[in-house]
């Protein structure tokens, strides 16, 4: 075999490798959509006694934004919602031991807010009752996924 030949051969198998290098990761379309979906992931009715702070824990099974709207029976009752990481217990909270995500005081009614994407886990809703007469609030919290536009998910969950 002569030695043009046998470079030929060599060339060959060294060339397609290179070809499937160059093409290795390159997609033109992207990394593949995820899907925007929204789900509830609680949903809580509660006595919550004057002057007093109640925790609601509850958890996520993915990363997502989390939503929080809170309302009570009273619109000239003063309240406060604390969304935290758990565990954050009332003690806690007055110690600033928490991871904090979001805090809101009343007015408006309801309280309502969003996270930014946060990763799934245990979290916890903590309602105080800012009043002399005690209180029922009703809390329902949402999980919207990575794959929608902040805000943007339709009255059936998905979009």
């Amino acid at each position: 075999m002569s030695r043009t030949h046998r470079r030929s051969l060599l060339l060959i198998p060294l060339a397609a490798s290179a070809a499937g290098l160059l093409g290795c990761g390159s997609n033109p379309a992207g990394p593949p959509a995820v899907p925007c979906t929204q789900a509830t992931v609680f949903t809580g009715t509660i006595e919550v006694p004057p002057n007093t702070q109640v925790v609601q824990p509850f958890s996520t099974q993915s990363t997502g934004r989390i939503g929080v709207t809170v309302d009570w029976l009273s619109g000239i009752n003063l309240m406060s919602v604390v969304l935290s990481q758990a565990p954050c217990s009332i003690s806690q909270l007055q110690a600033s031991a928490c991871n904090v995500q979001f805090s809101l005081f009343s007015p408006p009614k309801p309280l309502t807010s969003s996270t930014s994407l946060l990763r799934a886990g245990g979290y916890d809703l903590i309602i105080a009752n800012l009043n002399a007469v005690p209180e029922r609030a009703t809390s329902v919290v949402t999980l919207t996924s990575a794959g929608c536009p902040t805000g943007a998910v339709s009255s059936t969950g998905t979009k």
